[in-house]
């Protein structure tokens, strides 16, 4: 897999300041986040009761505040989605996407470039996260150009390179990163997404949707899951794209992309109960043609 380094101008920051940040959002996100330490950052879900996804977030703990990076477009709805379950707290929310830079390295170099970057520059990331096939990592809107700059020197070895948003799509999609409004939704329940043992823990205790997390956890029941798919590269399906078995349909794409890696068109799908193990024969319908696939495991390059 290369190297590579992307700045996630798209994502939406919101600061949470306030005495009780943290003890507000560990009780309402799925993710332990009272047990986190300044500089680190995990994955989390806002679920509604029924465990359906209302906002999935990186949460980045600050000395001072917590900043919360989500892909809804509208951060003052995921805000007020928040400010209801507020009741006498000290917490307060604000609009910081202009504040803050989000940073992305993936590929086999990537955490040795951010290692000698943050040594070269020991103050410039704020907060660090290691994601599928890389790390995200949070600077000051200033510095982001400085530290672009840098990393990329520090990779020139590696032949770290910038990418734009569509070879950055491709890569996202081969490492099973999935991403809010087209992979997931508030139609979507966390485990049908396969990120529950990434953003939510089994042992904090109690937040909104954590029984159906469990249930689903323990005993299954899942009516339908995020699924990769792998086909001839000559035909690319798109978003929407439902897929067949025998006859019936079984599910829908939702990304999809030619692999660099594999030569091979991909797809993240929902499917049904009964096509989630690898290797399965089926067919995606697309532009008025049936093109063969095979069900994978996610993601599809480690």
């Amino acid at each position: 897999m290369p190297n590579i380094l992307i700045e996630k101008s798209w994502a939406r920051k919101i600061q949470t300041q306030g005495s009780d940040r943290i003890d507000f959002l560990h009780r309402i996100l799925s993710q332990d986040i009272r047990n986190l330490k300044p500089g680190e950052g995990t994955m989390s879900a806002f679920l509604s009761a029924a465990g359906k996804i209302l906002a999935f977030m990186s949460v980045y703990i600050l000395p001072d505040s917590i900043i919360l990076i989500t892909e809804n477009t509208n951060t003052q709805n995921v805000v007020g989605m928040l400010d209801k379950f507020l009741i006498t707290e000290d917490v307060r929310f604000e609009e910081a996407t202009e504040k803050f830079a989000l940073i992305s390295l993936m590929g086999p170099a990537a955490e040795s470039c951010l290692k000698s970057f943050s040594a070269a520059a020991p103050n410039q990331v704020l907060a660090a996260m290691r994601i599928q096939s890389g790390f995200d990592f949070l600077v000051k809107t200033e510095n982001a150009p400085k530290a672009i700059k840098s990393l990329l020197d520090f990779g020139k070895s590696h032949n770290l390179s910038q990418a734009n948003l569509e070879k950055w799509e491709t890569f996202r999609i081969e490492s099973g990163i999935l991403r809010y409004g087209i992979d997931m939704d508030d139609k979507i329940a966390l485990p049908e997404t396969g990120l529950e043992n990434i953003a939510s823990s089994e042992t904090k205790g109690c937040y909104p949707g954590q029984e159906v997390v469990a249930r689903m956890k323990t005993y299954g029941g899942h009516t339908k899951k995020m699924t990769g798919l792998i086909f001839d590269k000559k035909s690319l399906p798109e978003a929407g794209d439902k897929i067949y078995s025998r006859g019936d349909e079984i599910g829908w794409i939702t990304s999809c992309t030619v692999s660099i890696n594999l030569q091979k068109g991909i797809a993240f799908a929902y499917l049904k109960k009964g096509f989630f193990d690898p290797g399965l024969e089926v067919e995606i319908f697309a532009k008025g043609e049936k093109i063969p696939a095979a069900t994978a495991a996610l993601p599809f390059i480690s």
